[in-house]
C-alpha cells in the first residue's frame, strides 16, 4: 500500500513538473512572438493558452490549483497600481469610483437584463448574467493601462476608477444572487452584515499598514538583508489579500489598499522593484488560463448564439460607458475609448455563474456558452483598445485641426503670410524644440510643423506657433511661408519623411538653405542628393559632444577641449567618415 502511495505521489510530482515546463515554453514563445509581431502580450498569453489547453493540443488540463495561482497574478498588478496612488489622490477620485463606476455597473447590468427578459429569460436568470456581465476585466484593462504608461490620463483616472468600484461591487452582487435564490427577505441582514464586515476589514488594513506594516519595514530595512525586505513584502501582500478574502471581498482590493499604504513611504521603490517579477510571471499565468478555456468545438457548436451575445453586449456596454464618459467631462473620443475599454465582461463573471449554477438560476448549458463568451471579449480586449486609441487619435487630430483654423485666429496660413525672413522646423521633437529655443533666445521668427497631436496642443497652450501639417507637402511648406523663409531646418526622426521634405522644399524653393538632421555620414549623403544644403549626423555629433565631456573630465580646461573638437567638425568629420568607407 505504501508503495502504491509513493508511486501515485512520483506520479503526481512528475505531471505538476511538466504542467510548470509546458506553461514557461509557452509563455516565452508567446512573449517573443506578440514582440514580433508588435502584439499586445495579453493576446499572445490567451493564444498560447488555448493552444496547450484541452481544447486543442490538451498539453496540460486545467486545474484548481493552477487556477488559484494564476489569480495572484492580479493581486500583484492591483498591488502595484496601489503604489502608484495615494490616499490623497484617492479621496479626490472619489466622484469618479462612486460615481462613475456605480452608474456604468447599474446601467450595463440593468439594461442587459432588460434586453435578455425581452427576449424571454425569466426575470432571476437576466438579472444575474446582467450583473455578471455589467462588470470588467481589472486584469486585461490594468495591464493595457501600465503598458501604455496611461494610467495618469484622463482615461486612465476614470478607466481605474470605475474597474475599483466594480472590485467592492463583487460582494453585493454575490449577496443578491444568493437572496434571489433563496428569498428577499435574507437580503437586508446580509447585506447589514457584509457591510459591516468590509468595513471593518478596510479599516483593519489601513491601521495595520499605517501602524503596523510601516515601522515593520524600517525594522527590516536596518537589516541590510535583499531577502528579508522582499519576504516582508511579500508578506504585507499575500496578508491583506487574505485578510479581504475572509470577509467576502476580493483578494485584489486587498492587495490594492496595502499597495496604496506604502505609496507615500520612502520603500514604494524598492517594493516595486521587488514584486516585480513576480506580477509579470503570475500575470502570464493568468492570460494563460484564460486562454486555455476557449473550447474551439463548443465555439463552434453554439457560434450564432455566442455571437450575438458577444457584441450586443460589447456594443451595449462601450455606448453605456462612453455616454457616461462624455456626462463626466471626457472629450469625444477619449469617451469612446473609455467606453470600448470597458466593453468586456471581467473575470469575476465567472464566480457570479458558479454561484447561480450552485443556487439553479442559471444551468449548465448557459452556463458554459456565457463562460465562453465572457473569454472571448477578454480576448478582444486588447483589439478594442487599439481601435479606442485610434479613434480619439483621429477625433483629438480633427479638434485640434479646427480649433487652430477657427478659434485661433494666428492659423498657419495667415502666421506664413505675415512673416519674412523667419525659420521654417520641419518637425517638433525633442530637436526641434530645442532648435526653437535656440531661435527664441535670438529673437528670431520660426514656424514649426509637426504631426502630434498632443505635440502641437501642448505647444499652443504656452502660446508657440507650432502648427498640424505634413512637412513633405507642398501645401503645408507653401502655407508655412518657404517662399519668403530664411531656410529650413529638417529634425524628422523618419529618414523616409527628411527625404521626401528636402526633396518637396528644393522643387519649391532653388535657393533656400536646407539644414537637415540625418542619422549618420550616408544617410547625411542621401539627403544632400536630393538637395539639402547641409546636414548634421546625429549620431557623429554625439560622439563629439561625449569626447568633449571627457577631454573636460580628465582635467583639459574647457576652451582646449572645445578647439580640439571644433577642429575635428570643421574638417567635416573627415576621419570619420575614411573609418566609414572603410566599414
Amino acid at each position: 500500500m505504501e508503495a502504491e502511495l509513493s508511486q501515485i505521489a512520483t506520479i503526481g510530482s512528475e505531471s505538476a513538473l511538466l504542467d510548470a515546463l509546458v506553461f514557461l515554453l509557452a509563455a516565452i514563445l508567446a512573449a517573443l512572438g506578440v514582440q514580433r509581431l508588435s502584439w499586445s502580450p495579453v493576446v499572445g498569453y490567451m493564444i498560447a493558452g488555448m493552444l496547450i489547453g484541452p481544447g486543442v493540443l490538451g498539453l496540460v488540463e486545467e486545474t484548481d490549483q493552477i487556477h488559484s495561482l494564476a489569480e495572484f497574478g492580479i493581486v500583484f498588478l492591483m498591488f502595484t497600481i496601489g503604489l502608484e496612488l495615494s490616499l490623497q489622490r484617492l479621496r479626490a477620485m472619489r466622484g469618479y469610483i462612486f460615481g462613475l463606476g456605480g452608474l456604468q455597473v447599474s446601467l450595463s447590468a440593468l439594461l442587459i437584463a432588460l434586453v435578455l427578459m425581452a427576449f424571454g429569460v425569466s426575470s432571476e436568470s437576466a438579472t444575474v448574467v446582467g450583473l455578471a456581465l455589467g462588470l470588467s476585466s481589472t486584469a486585461v484593462v490594468m495591464r493595457l493601462m501600465i503598458d501604455q504608461d496611461a494610467l495618469a490620463s484622463k482615461v486612465g483616472r476614470r478607466t481605474f476608477s470605475v474597474l475599483l468600484f466594480q472590485d467592492i461591487a463583487v460582494v453585493p452582487i454575490l449577496l443578491l444572487v444568493s437572496a434571489m435564490a433563496n428569498g428577499t427577505p435574507r437580503i437586508s441582514m446580509a447585506a447589514l452584515s457584509a457591510v459591516g464586515e468590509t468595513i471593518l476589514a478596510i479599516g483593519a488594513v489601513i491601521l495595520l499598514g499605517r501602524y503596523a506594516a510601516q515601522p515593520f519595514f524600517r525594522l527590516v530595512a536596518r537589516s541590510r538583508s535583499a531577502e528579508l525586505f522582499t519576504a516582508t513584502t511579500l508578506l504585507i501582500v499575500l496578508g491583506s489579500a487574505f485578510l479581504m478574502e475572509q470577509v467576502g471581498l476580493s483578494m485584489e482590493l486587498g492587495a490594492f489598499l496595502a499597495g496604496m499604504l506604502l505609496a507615500e513611504t520612502a520603500y514604494r521603490s524598492q517594493v516595486e522593484l521587488d514584486i516585480s517579477p513576480y506580477r509579470s510571471l503570475l500575470l502570464g499565468l493568468f492570460f494563460l488560463t484564460v486562454g486555455m478555456a476557449i473550447d474551439p468545438i463548443l465555439v463552434l457548436e453554439n457560434l450564432g448564439w455566442i455571437a450575438v451575445l458577444l457584441f450586443g453586449m460589447l456594443i451595449l456596454k462601450a455606448v453605456v460607458a462612453a455616454l457616461l464618459g462624455r456626462l463626466f467631462k471626457l472629450p469625444t473620443g477619449s469617451s469612446l475609448r473609455f467606453g470600448l475599454l470597458l466593453s468586456q465582461a471581467g473575470e469575476f463573471a465567472f464566480i457570479v455563474f458558479a454561484a447561480a449554477l450552485a443556487l439553479g438560476l442559471l444551468d449548465d448549458r448557459a452556463v458554459q456558452i456565457l463562460s465562453v463568451m465572457v473569454v472571448l471579449s477578454i480576448a478582444l480586449t486588447p483589439a478594442l483598445d487599439w481601435l479606442g486609441r485610434l479613434i480619439e487619435g483621429r477625433m483629438r487630430t480633427h479638434a485640434l485641426i479646427h480649433d487652430a483654423q477657427s478659434a485661433n485666429p494666428e492659423n498657419l496660413e495667415d502666421t506664413g503670410h505675415e512673416l519674412e525672413g523667419h525659420v521654417v522646423i520641419a518637425g517638433f521633437g525633442r530637436v526641434g524644440q530645442m532648435l526653437a529655443r535656440v531661435l527664441a533666445s535670438q529673437r528670431i521668427a520660426y514656424v514649426a510643423l509637426d504631426l502630434n497631436a498632443d505635440t502641437i496642443e501642448n505647444a499652443n497652450r504656452a502660446g508657440l506657433p507650432v502648427f498640424y501639417g505634413n512637412a513633405a507637402s507642398p501645401e503645408t511648406l507653401k502655407a508655412a511661408g518657404l517662399h519668403k523663409a530664411s531656410s529650413l531646418i529638417i529634425t524628422l526622426d523618419s529618414a523616409a519623411s527628411a527625404a521626401r521634405t528636402v526633396r518637396t522644399a528644393r522643387r519649391m524653393n532653388s535657393d533656400i538653405p536646407i539644414i537637415a538632421r540625418s542619422r549618420d555620414h550616408r544617410h547625411g549623403q542621401e539627403l544632400e542628393k536630393l538637395g539639402a544644403t547641409a546636414c548634421v549626423p546625429e549620431t557623429l555629433e554625439a560622439s563629439l559632444q561625449l569626447g568633449a565631456q571627457v577631454l573636460r573630465s580628465l582635467g583639459l580646461p574647457h576652451g582646449t577641449a572645445d578647439d580640439i573638437i571644433d577642429s575635428l567638425r570643421s574638417e567635416d568629420y573627415a576621419n570619420i567618415r575614411d573609418l566609414e568607407g572603410r566599414g
